[in-house]
């Protein structure tokens, strides 16, 4: 990924979470660029609050710690009932080649992310993940920390 933090942040301090799209290896992806663990522990409570249900949607458009770099419009992370679905990330294309992503998952499957943050903030070692299966998804979720 060579997308810059400064084409999409002015005045860069680490505080925002830049997320980007592109073709990776594997197929499409979708980066979740944290540079700071402050912003880390906040994403790792909006995870939490879905994985505990206080929460059944979370776009991050609607909040000012998510910067969401062109293509993107919109990201959507759900919670779904205990029932079988087959893609967890789906994307959708508009006229205008804005992307919208919803990432959907069970409780127990954002309780497996909530852990890897965990583990991020205990360690606190720059590092990055993959989530998702490229052949079951339209995309992949890369989470990139301090990278």
């Amino acid at each position: 990924m060579t997308t810059k933090r400064a084409e999409y942040i002015s005045n860069d301090d680490g505080t925002k979470v830049l997320v980007a799209f592109y073709e990776g290896h594997f197929g499409p992806t979708l980066r979740v660029d944290i540079q700071k663990r402050e912003t880390l522990q906040a994403v790792r409570d909006r995870v939490d609050m879905l994985m505990t249900g206080r929460m059944q949607t979370c776009e991050l458009a609607d909040s000012d710690l998510f910067v969401l770099a062109p293509p993107i419009r919109s990201v959507v992370l759900a919670v779904v009932p205990k029932v079988r679905f087959r893609k967890r990330m789906t994307m959708q294309k508009d006229r205008e080649s804005n992307l919208s992503l919803n990432w959907i998952q069970k409780e127990e499957d954002w309780e497996d992310i909530r852990d890897f943050i965990d583990n991020l903030l205990s360690t606190d070692r720059p590092t990055h993940l993959e989530f998702l299966d490229s052949d079951l998804n339209d995309a992949i979720v890369e989470l990139a920390y301090r990278q």
